[in-house]
């Protein structure tokens, strides 16, 4: 778990970057609501951001998001709603939740690699997917431009991109309900088309 993994608070349901978990803490876990009794830092090669259709994971009892933030960047710096963590800001202005956002951006990924399909994706050097690899790269050039109007325009463009794959996901994760209820309302259009086309013909 490093800094910037994110894990849920007991009472909220958006996550935390775990550098914000104190002592004292209460956090979700498969068994319930449980109390953090220590902080500790421990050092340990490797770096593990496993993507699931949920968005959130449960490791080692304690339920997290499967989301990241960059502890070192302006996404982590203090807002103007008493510094809530895990947020993108652009200015001093809070925009969306990382978890939120993470999650909107890797619904085409989502849909192809889980819905749809079983993708054997290969990691490269960093170890990372081709897909995060691109949202990576995208993120850290918004950093470097260091400019609000940048940030706010490449924001628009990626909900603007994932809106259509994201209505896809909701009608592939609701298909049990939409695909028969899509039949019915079609089926009774007929059938009150027909009857009405009867009584024209009387």
């Amino acid at each position: 778990l490093t800094p910037g993994h994110m894990v849920f608070k007991a009472l909220s349901k958006l996550p935390v970057p775990a550098f914000s978990i104190q002592v004292g803490d209460v956090v979700k876990t498969v068994n319930g609501p449980s109390t953090v009794t220590g902080v500790k830092k421990i050092l340990r090669i490797g770096f593990f951001n496993p993507l699931t259709l949920s968005g959130s994971i449960v490791v080692d009892g304690v339920v997290a998001s499967i989301a990241s933030t960059d502890a070192s960047t302006h996404s982590e710096k203090p807002g103007f709603e008493g510094g809530d963590t895990g947020w993108v800001y652009i200015g001093d202005h809070k925009i969306v939740h990382w978890h939120k956002l993470h999650h909107t951006i890797h619904t085409p990924h989502r849909i192809i690699c889980g819905r749809l399909a079983t993708c054997a994706e290969t990691l490269n050097e960093d170890g990372f997917t081709p897909f995060s690899h691109y949202g990576l790269a995208l993120h850290k050039m918004t950093i470097e431009k260091d400019s609000a109007i940048f940030s706010a325009f490449v924001l628009l463009a990626v909900v603007i991109f994932m809106a259509p794959f994201y209505v896809i996901e909701l009608l592939l994760e609701n298909a049990l309900v939409v695909f028969p209820g899509s039949c019915f309302i079609v089926g009774t259009w007929l059938v009150l088309s027909d009857v009405k086309a009867k009584m024209k013909s009387i």
